[in-house]
């Protein structure tokens, strides 16, 4: 442990001669945990009975993996087989407004983080949104145009209903734009 005043409330220090902090909980309640080796289960959570790994960090191939003891990618999250028309997912994305208020809905953002300027910079988004009143939903695809702002490129609505270049189709395929449709085949 630390003396009194030197601003942490918990430490956990190796016993090597590093004499490295493992785990800290300083003043204020931040938490760290820190490896002296790299290892592909590196830090677990496990479920009551330590036979099934809830949270693993991986930090050999600096990966997270969720339900699973193997992440294959930054992010895997794994779970039994989810039902399309159960409303649950292995992943969940929503807004925190406790309502289904019109336009509004989870967005998963698509792009690269630009380390000269220390900001997220997406490409592509992907969007859930609340159509109205009820239970009704749409989703949605944008893309950054050469200004820089994510516009939609498409919708799915809650009827099924597809439109490109409209926010609101009213056929099962409905596109809007200057320049015709090609229909073709080849390579």
């Amino acid at each position: 442990g630390e003396s009194a005043g030197t601003g942490s409330l918990l430490v956990i220090r190796d016993t090597t001669a590093t004499a490295q902090d493992v785990f800290k909980i300083a003043d204020g309640g931040a938490a760290t945990f820190r490896n002296q080796t790299n290892s592909t289960t590196a830090f677990q959570i496990q479920d009551a009975a330590g036979t099934s790994n809830l949270f693993v960090a991986d930090t050999t191939n600096t990966r997270i993996g969720i339900g699973t003891a193997a992440p294959r990618g930054a992010l895997d999250v794994r779970s039994a087989n989810v039902v399309l028309n159960s409303g649950a997912g292995q992943l969940f994305v929503g807004t925190s407004s406790g309502s289904q208020i019109a336009g509004e809905g989870g967005q998963i953002g698509l792009g690269t983080y630009l380390t000269g300027v220390g900001a997220q910079y997406p490409f592509a988004t992907i969007k859930g949104i609340a159509e109205g009143a009820g239970n009704s939903g749409a989703l949605l695809f944008g893309t950054m145009d050469s200004a820089s702002t994510i516009l939609e490129r498409m919708r799915i609505t809650g009827t099924g209903n597809v439109g490109i270049g409209t926010a609101a189709p009213t056929a099962r395929l409905h596109v809007v734009g200057s320049t015709p449709a090609a229909v073709g085949s080849g390579n």
